[in-house]
């Protein structure tokens, strides 16, 4: 068997791999992560679905409402956890009158809520602010072993100019190289803070004890009124419930475990059943959001036929205004009239409507014409308007004047045939005449 250019590449590919194994081998680690169950259905959906099947299996009516447009009956429970519950500013009155009456009103992330709960004789207090310590000059400068960082530690201000103004020192010979940072993997979260119950106030389940939390917050709640329990961190309440009237509040300082599957970790379910003091049959309302139908909807639904004459009116505008690309009807084709069918259709104009109108339709043509002809022609009488046609159509100017006052002519055939030849002639007659023919009485054109 003789060594070919293809057994050395194969040789050279195997030996890749094995390298490549070997390095993934000496530099990866398997290890167990526990990944939680993806979650299905209505509850991968719906946020409140865990807190729903909890509240269910303790015998808890509870309900959801959209909005706090009504407030629960008298002796429920009601989470307040919507940021606009105070859309409208007579809300914060009833909901007082309402937890007097003998309510209770539980409060969650109470440090966020505004002057409208004053009410309620709980504020919360921030905690105190930290100031970060000065660092030392050392820290900002590196230092070349231990035994100079030691040194550093102990300069005041005096040692810190005069370090500024003087050279940094050479390097030595023999100083050893800076140590490399080792982060140490974390092999296990930190635990949750705990909170316990005071001796000073009643406990939720029959004696004092403590709850493991992932849940708090660094404020803290005080009142001047007499608690009627609570939770406390080492900062002080968390947790705080006092009476007001014959009802109460509970503020709540970290946030309940409501939303999500937070409710299964930890000591969360026995905190909430604390604060919201759950028990069979406890009506239980949870106001999350704020939610309004749609503005078009309220429109619709409060003033359809409006809304609709409205919509038809400015359908009819835009109709009526809007540029059309032609007329709506194709023109008739112009065509001559014959002598027979003019004959016909003047004997029917006259029997419909008598000799006299067709007169009037005959004068109204030819004042018509006259009008772009004669300046100041519609301030003439019937008199000076004859004078002022006669000498441009060449008729005489008291038969034209007979012939265009109905009341003075006698052959109605006559007077329409003359009127007719007048206004044909001054259509074939562009000009008009001039301010000196017409009557002393006319109006000169401007």
């Amino acid at each position: 068997m003789t060594w070919s250019r293809g057994h050395t590449q194969s040789a050279l590919a195997a030996l890749l791999l094995a390298l490549a194994g070997t390095w993934l081998v000496f530099n990866t680690e398997w290890v167990d992560v526990d990944v939680p169950p993806e979650l299905r259905g209505p509850a991968k959906t719906d946020p409140l679905y865990t807190f729903k099947r909890f509240t269910e299996q303790l015998g808890v009516a509870l309900a959801t409402p959209d909005n706090l447009d009504r407030l629960p009956p008298p002796g429920a429970t009601l989470v307040l956890s919507s940021w606009s519950w105070d859309l409208f500013p007579e809300r914060a009155a009833a909901l007082q009158h309402w937890v007097e009456a003998g309510g209770h009103l539980v409060l969650p992330t109470y440090e966020y809520y505004g002057p409208e709960l004053a009410w309620t004789t709980i504020h919360s207090v921030p905690p105190p602010a930290t100031k970060m310590p000065k660092p030392s000059p050392s820290a900002s400068a590196p230092s070349a072993d231990e035994d100079d960082d030691e040194d550093d530690g102990g300069h005041t201000d005096h040692d810190e100019n005069a370090h500024k103004a003087a050279p940094p020192p050479p390097p030595r010979r023999n100083a050893r190289p800076p140590r490399p940072m080792i982060v140490a993997p974390r092999t296990k979260p930190p635990a949750c803070p705990g909170f316990v119950e005071p001796a000073s106030v009643p406990p939720a389940f029959g004696v004092h004890r403590g709850y493991s939390s992932c849940s708090g917050s660094a404020g803290t709640l005080r009142s001047a009124s007499a608690a009627l329990w609570a939770v406390d961190s080492p900062r002080g309440h968390v947790m705080l419930r006092v009476a007001i009237g014959r009802g109460m509040v509970t503020a709540v300082n970290p946030r309940l475990p409501v939303f999500g599957t937070t409710l299964l970790e930890n000591d969360e379910a026995l905190l909430l059943s604390a604060a919201l003091r759950l028990a069979r049959g406890q009506q239980l309302w949870l106001v999350a959001d704020e939610k309004r139908a749609p503005l078009i909807a309220t429109l619709w639904s409060g003033g359809a036929p409006a809304i609709l004459l409205g919509a038809l009116a400015l359908a009819l505008a835009l109709w009526r205004a809007g540029v059309r690309f032609g007329p709506r009807l194709a023109p008739a084709a112009t065509a001559r009239r014959s002598v027979a069918e003019q004959i016909r259709g003047t004997a029917a104009f006259i029997a419909h409507r008598g000799g006299r109108a067709l007169h009037r339709a005959q004068l109204r043509a030819l004042d018509t014409l006259a009008r772009s002809r004669v300046p100041g022609y519609d301030a003439l009488i019937v008199g000076e308007r004859a004078a002022a046609l006669a000498p441009l159509v060449g008729v005489d100017v008291h038969t034209l004047a007979r012939a265009m006052n109905p009341t003075l002519n006698r052959h109605l055939p006559s007077a329409l045939a003359l009127l007719e030849t007048v206004r044909r002639r001054l259509l074939l007659n562009p000009g008009n005449i001039s301010g000196s023919q017409t009557s002393p009485n006319a109006p000169r054109a401007a």
